[in-house]
């Protein structure tokens, strides 16, 4: 319902899911749902060094934390896009972060 206009005065919808996905197979279900739906699909990545990772969780409020180990292991078995060997992936972006936010 609704959207932002488009040209032509038509309408779109957008669905964003915010999640980790670190398993590219639970990205690719998402992907196959848009291909079944001809629907579009686009992977937003937002790489972050662990070091940085670490320290802005840091600074979150105690009860708003994430255990340290489970973000060093989300860094570690993140399957990163990679449109060379996954076609379906090519739909990615990657914007870098700001490290000092």
């Amino acid at each position: 319902s609704g959207g932002a206009p488009a040209s032509g005065g038509d309408s779109f919808d957008v669905v964003l899911l915010d999640d980790n996905m670190h398993y590219r197979s639970m990205r690719r279900v998402y992907h196959r749902l848009a291909r079944d739906g001809r629907l579009g699909c686009c992977t937003l990545c937002l790489p972050l060094p662990l070091a940085e990772a670490l320290r802005r969780n840091a600074a979150r409020q105690e009860s708003a934390r994430v255990a340290d180990a489970t973000v060093s292991h989300m860094a570690e078995v993140l399957q990163w896009p990679d449109p060379a060997r996954h076609p379906w992936e090519c739909s990615t972006i990657s914007l870098p972060s700001a490290s000092s936010s």
